[in-house]
């Protein structure tokens, strides 16, 4: 009698295993982002931070950042100077051996004016905006616990912040992917919630309200974003379809809206592609730090306005080989109803076809390759590749030899493919799993 009152129900221990594996996570994500406030001058942060304030020194008198950064860089140059902030100081010049004028204003109209909400003090809005990374951060890695409770996932975490590159690089830089990979593990939870019939019209659009603007500020997951967006519109009512398309549009005009009212100017938008689309702003050579497939390909062939075709023609033929021999008709319609699968393939088409690809740029893959080690077996293939995926990554090869560390330019660009492999054979497994007899009807069929 004694053993049964003080044996506790199952369900306790899982519960209580849930909450440290948690806990762990953010301490260990806590640590990181605490190290590089102590030791980072994040300079992409200052890119983001430094037009905001520029705009607020003159009074808002500048014309937009993208033909005028003579002027946002002296008035940035002036405000280091005359700042005790060393972080600024040193923020400042090391741009300045990098960009002309110390500038290179990239980023979405949109984004410089969510980032002129800062403090005047770089340090302290540096801060904040480690907090705001941090919290995001924790709130995905809650959720995404309550859809993949399970030892795979912290292993995949715990390595992420220790040892995945990537998440260094990012918290290192004071770039956005943290916040990208913590929004698309959110909107994984929610997309669930907004698709079900009882969800109701309010959720769903504010749901492609949040798409909207995740893409104005950084639109280099459009892509990802129709994967989220198009189940929303596909399987409900022609009314509520132009409800919802009336509401996304509206949402998009009002976000469009808010840096022409910021920056005093119409074109701001046409401005920044026109900047974009100047020859090489986005042509960065492999040991530059470009680290997409495309410039692997202009390197070794030494074409480069042939590279996107060849990365398109692997992508296409890997995808082939593996939907002929490993995948049917019915697996790849759950590939594309299954939000897990599509966004994963959004992600692998978008860094594997990207001309620019930052390293930070790869944290966004913690995302399927999480579901990935959770979708089967622990020692399944599709697991064992999404892990390979996770090591061709990192900066793991420079761990048992830094001499090897320029290899990852080679390395690291691979890391897509053995997640395309995985994901469409998790998919054909899961199509086995709940019907185990469609592989026998498929051959019965065939056999017919």
């Amino acid at each position: 009698m004694s053993e049964h009152l003080f044996r506790r129900p199952l369900f306790l221990d899982r519960w209580l295993t849930h909450w440290i594996f948690i806990a762990i996570i953010l301490v260990c994500g806590i640590y990181s982002a605490w190290d590089k406030y102590e030791t980072s001058i994040a300079i992409d942060f200052y890119q983001m931070w430094g037009i905001g304030n520029a705009m607020k020194a003159s009074d808002h008198s500048l014309p937009t950042p993208y033909f005028a950064k003579s002027q946002y860089g002296k008035i940035l140059d002036a405000i280091s100077e005359a700042t005790p902030d060393e972080r600024l100081q040193v923020a400042n010049k090391t741009n300045h051996q990098i960009y002309d004028f110390g500038l290179e204003p990239t980023a979405s109209p949109l984004l410089f004016a969510l980032f002129a909400l800062f403090p005047r003090g770089y340090s302290q809005s540096y801060g904040i905006f480690l907090a705001c990374d941090l919290s995001l951060f924790a709130f995905s890695i809650v959720l995404l616990f309550k859809r993949f409770s399970s030892l795979s996932t912290f292993l995949v975490l715990l390595f992420g912040i220790i040892l995945f590159e990537p998440f260094r690089s990012d918290l290192n830089l004071g770039n956005l992917n943290l916040f990208q990979f913590s929004a698309v593990s959110i909107g994984l939870y929610y997309s669930e919630k907004v698709r079900s019939h009882d969800a109701s019209f309010a959720s769903r659009g504010i749901f492609l309200a949040l798409i909207a603007f995740g893409t104005l500020i950084k639109p280099n997951l459009a892509l990802i974003a129709i994967a989220f967006a198009a189940p929303l519109l596909l399987p409900i009512r022609r009314e509520e379809i132009i409800r919802l398309l009336a509401t996304l549009v509206t949402s998009v005009f009002l976000l469009l809206a808010i840096p022409c009212i910021y920056f005093k100017s119409f074109t701001v938008w046409s401005h920044w592609l026109q900047y974009l689309t100047t020859a090489g702003k986005l042509n960065f050579g492999l040991f530059s730090g470009n680290l997409s497939t495309t410039a692997v390909i202009a390197f070794v062939s030494g074409q480069p306005s042939d590279s996107l075709k060849i990365v398109i023609l692997v992508l296409s033929a890997i995808f082939g080989t593996v939907a002929m021999f490993c995948s049917t008709p019915r697996s790849l319609r759950c590939l594309l109803g299954c939000s897990d699968s599509s966004i994963a393939i959004a992600m692998i088409v978008t860094l594997a076809i990207s001309p620019l690809v930052w390293w930070h740029y790869y944290l966004i893959l913690l995302v399927p390759i999480i579901w990935l080690v959770n979708v089967g077996p622990m020692f399944s293939v599709p697991s064992a590749l999404g892990v390979l995926s996770l090591l061709l990554a990192s900066n793991i090869i420079s761990l048992f030899d830094r001499n090897l560390y320029l290899y990852n330019v080679y390395i690291v660009p691979s890391c897509w493919i053995p997640l395309l492999v995985g994901v469409l054979l998790a998919c054909r497994a899961q199509l086995d799993v709940h019907n185990p007899s469609s592989r026998q009807h498929e051959m019965l069929r065939s056999n017919s």
